[in-house]
């Protein structure tokens, strides 16, 4: 991992003096700065690890990938002290940042280093997005995944098939009437033979009514099973007396007095 960079020296604004700069000036701006700084350190440093897998990515998707590895690094870490560090100056705690990760990070330092009266950053370099750029590309994939948009302010609907969507294709034509946008197919069920006729409904049922549907193949991950319970020993099944009759003392019985027990279907009666 790449050496954090080093705190720098605490500098005051060059602005008239009030009240309220003074309580920005005196606040400890440049920890929390610098923690911030090497968060994005680390975040260049996986990026690095990663470079040879990151190349072999689509290069319309290389962009997503490498913002995938900066939120994966970025929950990695404990952020509560950060957050509320954050909140308290009115600044993003982060918490929305997903669709920019490195990007919404370096803006959170730059303000910061502006509320500490600290000389601004070099520009960051242009392989990185900005906010329209990364707002564009969300719309793009999310064009490609589901289509576009049926009409201005209505979700894209997605419908996970059924096993009857295999062989009942009046299942299919109706969701697709109703305005299914994507059919989801869990591979986790099924095989891939009921996969393809599921497919086939829809694109007979697509093709009748001149729609369009993705279709989104939901892989089936690693999943724990339990195999067969060995046998054990019989659960003894001790039952009130339904008589109300009082068949042992409280107290503790003697040997001489209560030697034997018989269990019975309805009670447990002492002798």
């Amino acid at each position: 991992m790449t050496t954090p960079p080093s705190s720098e020296s605490f500098q005051t604004p060059h602005q008239p003096s009030t009240k309220s700069h003074s309580r920005w000036s005196s606040d400890p701006t440049g920890p929390l700065i610098d923690q911030l700084v090497q968060l994005r350190d680390r975040m260049d440093h996986v990026e690095r690890i990663y470079d040879q897998q990151l190349q072999q990515v689509d290069p319309g998707r290389r962009a997503s990938a490498k913002n995938l590895l900066q939120y994966v690094t970025l929950r990695q870490q404990d952020l509560r002290s950060i957050q509320q560090e954050l909140s308290n100056r009115g600044l993003s705690s982060l918490g929305r940042c997903e669709a920019n990760v490195r990007t919404a990070l370096s803006a959170v330092i730059e303000v910061l280093r502006r509320l500490a009266g600290r000389e601004p950053l070099r520009p960051e370099t242009t392989e990185e997005l900005d906010f329209e750029q990364s707002r564009q590309l969300v719309e793009r994939s999310t064009a490609a995944l589901f289509g576009l948009p049926p009409s201005l302010g209505a979700a894209h609907i997605m419908v996970t098939m059924p096993s009857e969507a295999a062989d009942d294709p009046n299942l299919i034509r109706d969701l697709v009437a109703q305005g299914m946008d994507c059919m989801r197919v869990n591979c986790a069920h099924d095989d891939a033979q009921a996969w393809k006729r599921m497919i086939n409904n829809l694109r007979r049922a697509c093709e009748q009514q001149g729609r369009a549907c993705k279709v989104l193949m939901d892989l089936g991950g690693p999943k724990l099973r339990t195999g067969r319970i060995e046998p054990g020993p019989q659960v003894l099944k001790w039952r009130p007396n339904t008589t109300n009759t009082v068949v042992c003392s409280a107290r503790r019985p003697s040997v001489a007095r209560c030697r034997r027990f018989s269990v019975t279907s309805n009670a447990a009666t002492a002798c």
